[in-house]
C-alpha cells in the first residue's frame, strides 16, 4: 500500500496517520495477521478490548505474547456478532456517500440514511449460505441513531468495512480479510476505499472538508513485497426499496 505524503484538505499528513505493522520479527506477513486486521475492525477506539481479542487467538495458536485476560470460544464469537453489523453498517454509509457524490448530489449522511433504511435486510449472513446459530451475525442497525452511532464508533476504520463489503457483494472471499493470503489484496482494496473517503466532501460543520481521513484513521502495513494497488470505479446505482 501506498498514501501520496501530501497534505490532505482535512490538514492532515498520512504520515501522522496511525499505523500498525503486519509483519514478524523476521519481516514477514504476521501468522495471525488476519486476526490482527478483525481486532483492528471490531475495537478501532478500545485498547484494552482488542488486546484481549488477541490475546485470546494468540493463547489458541502460540503465536505471541499473551498480554491480557481471554476470551472464551462463545464470547469471542459473541462479540464478533455483535460489532459486524455495525462495523457493515459504517461502511455502507461510505459507500453510499461516495455514490452520492458521483451523482453530483451532496454526500450527505443524512441522505445515505434515508436511501439505506428502507433496503438493509433485518440479518446479515455472510458467513454460511444458510442461517445457523454460529454463523448469524444478528441485526443492522436501523434507526438513525444507531446508524449514527456505527458511523462515528466505526469511523477510523470505515474504509476497511466497506472492502469488506466489497468481498461479499462480489461473491469473492479470496479478496476478504479471512486468511493470510488474502489480506494483501484486502488491503488493497480497503486503500481504495480510503482513497474515495478522501474526495468524498463532508457535508457537516466542523474542521475537516471530506469525510476521510481523520486523525484516527488507520492503515496498516505490509511487508514490501505484498503491497497491492487496487482501483475502483464508483458505480451510480443507489439502493433502492
Amino acid at each position: 500500500m501506498s498514501y501520496r505524503e501530501t497534505v490532505h484538505p482535512n490538514r492532515i499528513s498520512p504520515s501522522r496517520l496511525p499505523s500498525q505493522s503486519l509483519c514478524d520479527s523476521q519481516g514477514n506477513l504476521d501468522p495471525i495477521a488476519p486476526f490482527i486486521v478483525l481486532a483492528r475492525m471490531c475495537y478501532p477506539r478500545n485498547d484494552y478490548a482488542r488486546n484481549q481479542m488477541l490475546s485470546t487467538i494468540r493463547k489458541q495458536t502460540n503465536e505471541g505474547k499473551v498480554r491480557t485476560a481471554t476470551l472464551d470460544d462463545d464470547k469471542f464469537m459473541l462479540e464478533v456478532r455483535k460489532l459486524t453489523p455495525q462495523g457493515l453498517a459504517a461502511g455502507y454509509l461510505l459507500i453510499t456517500m461516495a455514490q452520492l457524490h458521483k451523482l453530483g448530489q451532496p454526500s450527505s449522511l443524512n441522505k445515505a440514511i434515508d436511501i439505506l433504511q428502507p433496503t438493509w435486510p433485518c440479518f446479515v449472513q455472510t458467513w454460511a449460505p444458510e442461517w445457523s446459530a454460529t454463523a448469524h451475525l444478528g441485526r443492522l442497525p436501523t434507526s438513525r441513531r444507531n446508524m449514527i452511532r456505527s458511523f462515528n464508533n466505526f469511523l477510523p476504520v470505515i474504509h476497511y468495512w466497506a472492502a469488506f463489503i466489497h468481498s461479499i457483494n462480489h461473491e469473492r472471499p479470496d479478496i476478504g480479510p479471512g486468511r493470510n493470503e488474502w489480506i494483501p489484496g484486502f488491503l488493497g482494496y480497503a486503500e481504495a476505499y480510503y482513497r474515495l473517503g478522501t474526495e468524498t466532501p463532508w457535508q457537516r460543520q466542523g474542521d475537516r472538508k471530506y469525510l476521510l481521513p481523520i486523525p484516527e484513521s488507520w492503515r496498516f502495513k505490509l511487508p514490501k513485497a505484498l503491497r497491492i494497488h487496487r482501483d475502483l470505479e464508483v458505480t451510480t446505482d443507489l439502493p433502492h426499496p
